[in-house]
Order: C-alpha cells, then sequence, then structure tokens
C-alpha cells in the first residue's frame, strides 16, 4: 500500500464580518471565560497546524481584539463585509503569494469566529475526505438526514492551497457570495453528516443572547 504523507495545515478564523446582529464585532467576544480566539485555538490545537492566521475587517488593525497575539498572522481583509467568500480568496492568495507557488500540499482550514462549537475531529476528518481526492479543491459537510439534508455547511472547510485559491478567486470574480453554491462544483467533494449527532457543532452565535443559550445546552 502506497503510504502518502499528510498534507501540511494552515488554521485561518475568518472574523472580518460586519457582526450587526451582535452588536460589535464578534472577534471581541468571551466565551466561557476567555477570548473566543484563545478559545479557538485551543480548541482546535489538535490539528497541530504549521501556521496560525485570522482574518479580520480594516478596523482590527486600530484595536486588535483579544487574543489575537497568540497566532501567527494576522490579514486584514480588503472587503471585509462582502461575504466570507471574499475572505477566503483573498486569504488563500496571500499564502499562495508567501509560498511563492500554488502548493497543493498545504491545506487551509478555514474556521468562523462565530462557531465555538466545532470540533478538531470533525476537521480532522474533511482533511481526509480532500485528502483522499487529489483532483478536488475543497472539502464541506453535507447534511444526508434531519430537516437540513440536502444543504451543505461550507465552515469550517478545508481548502488545497493553490487549486483553491483559484476556485474561490474565480467564485468572487463572478460575484458569487454563497460559499453553499461551491458544494455543487466538481472541484468540491461533500463529506456526510450525521443528523443529531452533529448538529451541536453548527451552531453559531448571531446574538448576544445566544453564548448563553448555546452554553446551556
Amino acid at each position: 500500500m502506497k503510504v502518502t504523507r499528510r498534507p501540511r495545515l494552515t488554521l485561518c478564523i475568518l472574523a472580518g464580518g460586519a457582526s450587526r446582529r451582535f452588536g460589535y464585532s464578534k472577534s471581541r467576544m468571551t466565551w466561557r471565560g476567555q477570548p473566543i480566539l484563545t478559545h479557538l485555538l485551543q480548541s482546535l490545537a489538535p490539528l497541530q497546524p504549521a501556521l496560525r492566521v485570522v482574518s479580520l475587517g480594516g478596523d482590527a488593525s486600530i484595536t486588535p481584539p483579544p487574543g489575537v497575539g497568540a497566532l501567527d498572522r494576522v490579514i486584514l481583509d480588503p472587503l471585509p463585509y462582502a461575504g466570507p467568500l471574499h475572505g477566503i480568496a483573498h486569504v488563500l492568495s496571500e499564502l499562495r503569494r508567501e509560498a511563492c507557488a500554488g502548493n497543493d500540499a498545504t491545506f487551509v482550514v478555514f474556521a468562523a469566529v462565530d462557531m465555538p462549537c466545532v470540533s478538531a475531529v470533525y476537521i480532522r476528518r474533511l482533511v481526509d475526505t480532500l485528502h483522499r481526492q487529489p483532483g478536488c479543491a475543497l472539502a464541506m459537510g453535507s447534511w444526508r438526514t434531519g430537516p437540513d439534508a440536502g444543504r451543505a455547511e461550507p465552515l469550517p472547510s478545508v481548502w488545497r492551497l493553490g487549486a483553491g485559491e483559484k476556485l474561490a478567486r474565480r467564485a468572487a470574480e463572478a460575484n458569487a457570495r454563497s460559499l453553499q453554491r461551491l458544494a455543487l462544483r466538481t472541484e468540491t467533494v461533500s463529506m456526510a453528516l450525521g443528523y443529531p449527532s452533529q448538529a451541536d457543532e453548527f451552531l453559531n452565535v448571531n446574538r448576544p443572547g445566544d453564548v448563553r443559550w448555546i452554553l446551556t445546552l
């Protein structure tokens, strides 16, 4: 049996949204008594990423959010309110330039700052799913059963650095704002999600009260 080397991982936390319903940037919220960025870094530490990055809106250069000092790199999103697809495309472009080539041996894991319950175990399964499909550029989950059957879960997701940047850039240039539509592309591999066992991983925080509600589950 041919043994292939595990891909090099970069972890990027997306935190450049407007957070209008939350009232202030979600990158500044507290989860279980610590900054959300600190929580996510600790929760996803078993992935052992070689590089830890956060994508922030331009105002973060003035007042960086708590916990940002523990990350290796901050990438400011030039279009912070244009949706996560544009943010992903920009991050992949920046990382590819730094690598001096489209290095498909590097996988970039994108996690959302407002999804505090996602696990390293789930993301590792996504990484392995993409690793087994060398012709694909992106891996995301998709519900096979339950009330959201047929619906994709685009975050967290795993992208090949080179091929993923091309896919994201083409979609962004076509003014596509929805990450879910990428689930239909031939370059995307979907991993089946089980309901209700995995539902809690995809709970997201939209309003301050959601933090208290999720913590009671």
